[in-house]
């Protein structure tokens, strides 16, 4: 059996994630829906669907909704948990959540949407709070502050639902046979168990200069600054033409992007895909940076 991953949108903005998330195909992939709203929770096209109760939102847990989280999400080898962290009450849902499953052995990964210049609360602080409760339950922490999209991200990533999409499908192909599995569960482990705040991206580049484009727009297109990284792993894949100077070149131009130090660590990875014609994508996953970015 190969790796088992559940991805769980949870609450009004995971659950529309999620559903996005489906629309567009991940395979070999679990989805998950759990909210306090039934009317939203019915219209998910989620495989599975768990009703919160309503204080599940401050935080409270139930003995009988506990026990159908874990039995939803047992025998994960990978739980990704998607939820807006607009204020700590939001986060509370997914905090409780990842607890309920951090003991089954699961690497536990959480995308937190922080949120965009006009929806802050009156509490400026509101949003950084509910972020330090998330990742207090989870193995990493993925900050998506819907702000930065404008600057950071252009072509065909538009909204931040696709950049969610693109960042969790490559986590997801990082295991799965679809995307050539290049790493087993416990190489993503040792890059993210108990990691705090991490990133991933992925860049595209095109022609004679693809090599050095792709590297720049993963880089430069990170929702997370990843540069200091204390680990990273990282994956270039390309069509037959793709050579090991294309390999090698990438690995250091990435080295130097990054400020990585020489004893970071970095593990790398290439496939070919017989589709693909001069050109390259680069996925990049950093975590341990020296300034995470939190939501101001």
């Amino acid at each position: 059996m190969g790796t088992i991953i559940k991805i769980v949108g949870i609450g009004e903005i995971g659950v529309q994630v999620l559903d996005d998330i489906i629309l567009k195909i991940i395979e070999n992939v679990e989805f998950i829906s759990m909210d306090t709203d039934s009317a939203r929770l019915e219209g998910s096209r989620a495989h599975r669907k768990i009703l919160l109760e309503p204080d599940f939102e401050k935080g409270i847990p139930f003995f009988e909704q506990n026990k159908a989280i874990s039995n939803a999400l047992a025998s994960a080898d990978l739980i990704v948990l998607v939820s807006g962290v607009r204020n700590e009450t939001e986060a509370a849902a997914p905090s409780v959540i990842a607890n309920i499953v951090k003991n089954t052995g699961a690497l536990i990964v959480s995308f937190a949407v922080i949120p965009f210049s006009d929806e802050k609360t009156e509490c400026p602080n509101s949003a950084n709070s509910g972020v330090f409760l998330l990742m207090e339950n989870s193995d990493a922490l993925m900050i998506c502050p819907g702000e930065k999209l404008t600057d950071n991200h252009e072509n065909t990533i538009k909204s931040l639902y696709d950049v969610l999409y693109y960042d969790i499908r490559a986590l997801a192909e990082m295991l799965l046979p679809a995307g050539n599995a290049l790493f087993d569960i416990g190489d993503i482990c040792s890059i993210l168990g108990d990691a705090g705040v991490f990133s991933i991206s992925v860049g595209e580049g095109y022609g004679k200069n693809k090599v050095r484009d792709a590297v720049e727009k993963a880089v430069n297109g990170s929702l997370t600054p990843m540069k200091g990284a204390a680990a990273v792993l990282s994956v270039i894949k390309g069509g037959n033409d793709l050579g090991l100077h294309d390999i090698e070149q990438a690995a250091s131009l990435l080295f130097d992007a990054l400020n990585l130090d020489s004893d970071a660590k970095f593990l790398w990875g290439h496939a070919h895909d017989p589709n693909m014609s001069d050109s390259i994508k680069l996925t990049i996953m950093a975590a341990g940076m020296n300034e995470p970015f939190v939501n101001s």
